[in-house]
């Protein structure tokens, strides 16, 4: 059995009201690899507060679907703009200083969680 541990240094900036959150990566991984341990301990902490419902898992599965085709090379950036005046968040990926993709989240209890991840 063979166990990947991922570990990853994550500067924030928290601008008041809104939240902006910057992640460079320092070691390349696969987008995969990035997706299934958030999609892990995002699922984990809205369960722990039964808030894990059927739109919550399609949004999740949204967000795991968003990372799986990517590969993260070194110094991709992957950005998390949570807006003061909605429950909404973007995320977006970037490498070699290119926006390569972006998501829109709606789900509030999903934002919520992935705020405190």
């Amino acid at each position: 059995i063979h166990f990947l541990q991922i570990k990853f240094t994550a500067i924030g900036v928290y601008l008041d009201p809104e939240k902006f959150l910057r992640i460079v990566v320092i070691k390349e991984i696969k987008g995969s690899q990035y997706g299934v341990q958030l999609e892990s301990a995002v699922r984990d902490r809205l369960a722990a507060e039964d808030k894990y419902e059927e739109e919550e898992e399609v949004e999740l599965e949204k967000v795991v679907e968003f990372f799986q085709s990517k590969y993260f090379k070194k110094d991709s950036v992957i950005t998390f703009h949570f807006p003061a005046a909605s429950k909404m968040a973007e995320v977006t990926f970037s490498t070699e200083g290119k926006e390569e993709a972006k998501i829109g989240l709606g789900n509030g209890n999903l934002v919520e969680m992935i705020q405190r991840w």
